[in-house]
């Protein structure tokens, strides 16, 4: 029997994505496999009704050592062995195992894990780099992330779902194929701008998807290929060519297979900037031949690799 004592504070109250922040806490031990929490002391008690953890009035009733820990601390992966004491990202003693206790001035050898301690709602932000799961490409780390994870953090704490999300990024996906029938360069660069807004909104779909624990909706995937679809109708109104197809072709075998191993380093992102790239150079051709090619090896790499 796994047991936990979280030693609340102000702090701990904290919201983040629709939940405080030791209603977070309390949902990761028990997928660690605490099936005994406690919550200390009794005074928060009517702060956090439906939470499920038990309070308790005092510490000194307590037998059997615990794994005790700070109430607004955020912890993405946790791992006990043989140490007692376990710290922070930053450093910052968050936990120890032994007799539970308000005191953290505590010594023993030390473990540090994959977590934060969460001091003022300001580093709440910080916890945007903390999403789990998104393991998205290159673009999406160094350029879409940056406006992205924005929107999710504002989005995250409303009743906004993940597939509404979707769905709006697929309706402008459509609105861009229109865009991109008509062979004029301006209609193209129209299109392109909504390429680029869909590809912030797929990004901003699956953050949301991954904090709030929400079932995995595949919608995006239209969107990816609406948009491939417009681009490469586009570039062969302009210019007539078989290849402009083939590309098409091989793109999409790289889309179906990301969708089913997950993106690498060149993902459906860096689909989605080719493309914007193309569109404003009036090179889409060229951009199609070089995501083709690009996102294939590095599916091969990967497969390889493996």
């Amino acid at each position: 029997m796994m047991r936990s004592v979280i030693i609340l504070n102000k702090k701990s109250l904290i919201p983040f994505c629709g939940k405080t922040l030791v209603e977070h806490l309390i949902e990761k031990l028990k997928s660690y496999g605490f099936n005994e929490i406690y919550l200390y002391p009794l005074s928060y008690a009517r702060f956090l009704k439906n939470v499920d953890a038990r309070f308790v009035g005092s510490l000194k009733n307590f037998k059997e050592d615990a794994l005790v820990i700070k109430g607004n601390v955020f912890v993405k992966n946790f791992k006990m062995g043989n140490e007692n004491v376990f710290v922070d990202k930053k450093g910052n003693i968050i936990a120890f195992y032994g007799k539970p206790s308000k005191n953290f001035r505590v010594k023993g050898k030390s473990r540090r894990i994959n977590a934060i301690e969460i001091k003022n709602e300001k580093e709440v932000e910080e916890l945007e780099g903390w999403k789990e799961g998104m393991e998205r490409d290159i673009i999406y780390r160094y350029v879409n992330s940056r406006l992205s994870q924005s929107i999710s953090s504002k989005l995250c704490s409303t009743y906004m779902m993940s597939w509404q999300i979707f769905m709006a990024s697929l309706l402008l996906s459509f609105s861009a194929f229109l865009f991109y029938s008509s062979p004029l360069y301006i209609y193209a660069v129209v299109a392109g701008v909504m390429v680029g807004i869909t590809s912030i909104l797929n990004d901003a779909g699956n953050e949301i998807e991954h904090m709030k624990k929400e079932k995995n909706y595949p919608l995006e995937i239209f969107s990816y290929f609406i948009l491939l679809l417009g681009a490469s109708y586009h570039a062969w109104i302009v210019q007539p060519s078989v290849y402009i197809w083939i590309s098409a072709i091989f793109i999409s075998m790289s889309l179906a297979l990301i969708e089913k191993i997950g993106d690498g380093i060149l993902g459906r992102d860096f689909l989605l900037i080719s493309i914007l790239i193309g569109t404003f150079t009036n090179q889409i051709f060229i951009s199609l031949v070089i995501a083709a090619i690009a996102m294939n090896a590095d599916i091969i790499r990967r497969m390889v690799s493996t």
